[in-house]
């Protein structure tokens, strides 16, 4: 019955017309193209052309199946060190062994410290502009409840969440 009722007052409820989409979006669906279905390989080189990366500077995977291949999978513990030979911690870049403190504070020690800065985190550029930090009006509010970060129950933890804004000086 109140299907009935809800017909006869909204006629146009039923005609599917209400949930169509603006002529628009028609459009713009009908100019996109067919979806594809690829193999994995198809698909590979499709990515690659798009890339604009030739095959030919691709190199080749671990060949599982010819043992006898150069580019067979190694599965021998003794060539799987990439690293054969690590660096010396007590000995400077001179050849000079560390056996002081005085040696290790003032010269091993800053040598490690600038193989790390050029290495592993990166130097800073040298035109690097100015960065003013304050810290922001802290925000109150309820935190925790069920799961991680306090999505999902009740918020049961008053909480404060502080912040720092950094301001670059890009007047140069």
């Amino acid at each position: 019955m109140l299907h009935l009722a809800v017909m006869l007052l909204f006629p146009w409820a039923n005609s599917g017309d209400w949930v169509e989409q603006p002529a628009p979006a028609k459009a713009a669906a009908a100019a996109l193209p067919a979806p594809l279905t690829l193999t994995a390989r198809q698909d590979h080189q499709l990515m690659l052309e798009q890339l604009k990366i030739p095959a030919s500077v691709m190199r080749r995977g671990p060949d599982g199946m010819n043992r006898s291949s150069p580019n067979y999978q190694n599965t021998d513990e003794a060539k799987a060190n990439p690293w054969p030979h690590l660096p010396e911690m007590m000995v400077t870049k001179s050849r000079q062994p560390v056996n002081t403190p005085e040696l290790w504070w003032g010269v091993r020690r800053p040598e490690i410290v600038e193989y790390f800065d050029a290495e592993v985190y990166g130097r800073v550029p040298r035109d690097v502009p100015k960065v003013t930090w304050e810290a922001a009006p802290p925000d109150e509010g309820r935190g925790g409840g069920r799961g991680f970060g306090g999505g999902g129950g009740n918020p049961t933890v008053p909480t404060i969440t502080k912040r720092l804004v950094g301001r670059v000086d890009n007047s140069a």
